[in-house]
């Protein structure tokens, strides 16, 4: 956390905004993801990260930061960041049927992820197969609907460019980080000397 601990940037964000110090960190780093300023919004997301693990917060926050980062790596371009993550991911849960519902979603979202990223790296055949496994895993779930528009789109016979599969991911709102989901009156900016680290 560089020459910041996390007691001196709790005491930078007052009580009056009524969120945790990451909670404010995190939310700028979504306005960074909307300005398309994601290696900015990879730096915040990173030390709301920090922060949370530092902190022994709630592990709900720290997957909530991991999806950002994630979303935030994709649209800058970092595929195998993002496919190593998936695939480091989809080992620890083994090839051991998942034992509840929660542990369904997971893997089949993790799938899906590594799907699109595979198909934007132009590995059609690896991106069908993720796309597959991750149906069988959730048959027509809402969650699913983009894995299943690229799915029909490439048995259709298309090829599919870097601006196709966008506006898919656009069209099935995909993206979770986007301006309605933000809360600028909460973000909080970072002093300059954390960011040079």
């Amino acid at each position: 956390m560089g020459n910041y601990g996390v007691k001196k940037m709790n005491s930078l964000v007052g009580k009056s905004i009524g969120w945790r110090t990451h909670e404010a960190i995190a939310e700028q780093g979504k306005i960074y993801v909307v300005e398309r300023n994601n290696i900015l919004a990879i730096k915040y997301f990173k030390y709301a990260m920090e922060m949370v693990i530092q902190t022994n917060d709630q592990d709900v926050f720290l997957r909530h930061y991991v999806g950002y980062l994630l979303e935030a790596l994709e649209l800058s371009g970092a595929y195998q960041d993002v496919l190593d993550y998936c695939n480091i991911n989809l080992k620890k849960l083994g090839n051991k049927p998942p034992e509840n519902l929660e542990e369904i979603r997971i893997k089949a979202l993790l799938l899906q992820r590594k799907g699109i990223i595979l198909l934007k790296m132009q590995n059609e055949i690896e991106a069908i197969k993720a796309f597959k496994e991750a149906e069988n895993l959730l048959n027509n779930n809402p969650e699913l609907v983009l894995t299943q528009s690229l799915l029909f789109l490439i048995s259709s016979g298309l090829k599919l460019n870097l601006d196709r599969i966008l506006a898919e991911q656009e069209r099935t709102s995909y993206f979770r980080l986007n301006e309605k989901n933000i809360k600028r009156n909460k973000a909080m900016k970072l002093p300059s000397s954390i960011l040079m680290d």
